[in-house]
C-alpha cells in the first residue's frame, strides 16, 4: 500500500452539528497521537514502555507502566505477556490506501493502530518498539454516519468494540473476495464494510483490516443482515491468527487464490489466562 497526501475528497453534506463533532474527534485524537508518538521517540519514555514488559518483578513493571501511560494519551494497553505488550490507539490519517479511482477509497480516516514493544518479534532478538496499522480503517463518511444517525453514540468506544469483535472473530479462510461485504457491532449499529489485505507502509509485511463503507443504526439493518461469527466471546481473546499484530505473526502466500497461511509467533490465547503485572 503506498501512503498517499491528506485527500482533498468532498462528503457529501451533513448538518453543523454532525461536522462540529467530527472535528473535535479529529482534533481530539490528532492531538493525543502526535503527543504520544513525539514521546515515544523519546529514549527514556521507550524504555519506559519496554521496563513495563521486560521488568522482572511485578511491582517494577507497574510502577513503568504508570510512567509511560501518562505520556502516551489515547494509548490503551492490550496485552501484556514476558517478551511483549501490546498497545492500541486510535488515529485520524490520510486514506491508507494510496492509489485508487474510487473517490471513496480517497477519503481521510480514522484507524486503530498497535504499538508493540518487546522482545522477540519478526524474528530478531532486540528490545524494538514497532508500531503501524491493526484492524480497522474507518472513512470520514461512515465516522459523520455515525454522529448523524445516533445522536449519543461515543464513536472511539464503538471503534472499540468493532476492535474486540474482530479479535475474537472465526479465521477467516480462504482470504475474503474484495467485494465480500461484512457487518462489525459498533455501537448502537455495525459498520458494514470488506477486508482488506495488501504490503503495509514498511514494505516488509502483509497487512490484513477491515475497512469500513458506511455505519447503519440498528433500525436501519434487514433481518438477512447479520454480524460476523465469533469463535470465542468478544473481550476474552487478544487475537486470532490473522488479527494478532504484524510483528506478532508471519504470513505466507500458499497459492494465486489469496489463501495465506498466517503463523502466529506466538499462541493467540485469552485475557486472563495469564499473569497481568
Amino acid at each position: 500500500m503506498l501512503q498517499a497526501a491528506m485527500s482533498t475528497h468532498k462528503v457529501p453534506w451533513v448538518p453543523a452539528e454532525v461536522r462540529g463533532k467530527m472535528r473535535m474527534l479529529k482534533t481530539k485524537l490528532n492531538k493525543d497521537y502526535d503527543t504520544a508518538i513525539d514521546n515515544l521517540s523519546a529514549k527514556n519514555v521507550s524504555k519506559m514502555v519496554i521496563n513495563a514488559t521486560i521488568k522482572t518483578s511485578k511491582i517494577g513493571r507497574q510502577r513503568a507502566f504508570n510512567k509511560a501511560q501518562k505520556l502516551l494519551p489515547g494509548v490503551k494497553l492490550e496485552w501484556q505477556t514476558k517478551h511483549y505488550s501490546v498497545w492500541s490507539t486510535l488515529r485520524h490519517r490520510e486514506a491508507v490506501i494510496g492509489v485508487t479511482d474510487d473517490p471513496g477509497e480517497k477519503q481521510d480516516a480514522v484507524t486503530l493502530d498497535f504499538i508493540v514493544a518487546g522482545t522477540k518479534m519478526l524474528e530478531r532478538d532486540s528490545l524494538v518498539v514497532y508500531r503501524g496499522l491493526w484492524s480497522l480503517e474507518i472513512p470520514d463518511h461512515a465516522v459523520l454516519r455515525m454522529f448523524w444517525r445516533s445522536r449519543n453514540i461515543d464513536v472511539p468506544t464503538a471503534l472499540y468494540e468493532a476492535h474486540n469483535w474482530l479479535l475474537g472473530a472465526r479465521r477467516i479462510s480462504p482470504m475474503p473476495r474484495p467485494e465480500e461485504v461484512f457487518f462489525l457491532p459498533a455501537g448502537d449499529g455495525v459498520l458494514l464494510g470488506n477486508f482488506i489485505s495488501g504490503i503495509g507502509e514498511s514494505g516488509c509485511e502483509l497487512v490484513f483490516y477491515f475497512r469500513a463503507k458506511t455505519w447503519l443504526h440498528n433500525d436501519q439493518l434487514y433481518d438477512s443482515q447479520t454480524v460476523m461469527s465469533q469463535e470465542i466471546e468478544v473481550g476474552k481473546c487478544f487475537g486470532t491468527q490473522e488479527f494478532l499484530p504484524a510483528p506478532l505473526r508471519i504470513v505466507k502466500e500458499t497459492d494465486l487464490e489469496m489463501v495465506f497461511d498466517v503463523v502466529p509467533l506466538y499462541k493467540p490465547f485469552l485475557r486472563g489466562s495469564r499473569e497481568e503485572f
